[in-house]
């Protein structure tokens, strides 16, 4: 799934950037940021495994 959120003018700062990396990446997903603007958000369609722990079919 991909999400764009425009208008986040803190989006490209740093911390900001650093923080929302660690809690979208625990997730498997990644982001993305084009300077003060528009900011890109990937997520997986199914869960990551934590490690040690089997996916588990639905």
């Amino acid at each position: 799934m991909t999400l764009t959120a425009i208008g986040v003018p803190l989006g490209a700062r740093p911390v900001l950037r650093e923080r929302l990396t660690a809690r979208i990446a625990a997730l498997g997903g990644t982001l993305t940021t084009e300077g003060p603007g528009p900011v890109g958000l990937r997520l997986p369609f199914a869960p990551v495994a934590e490690h040690g722990e089997e996916k588990r079919e639905r």
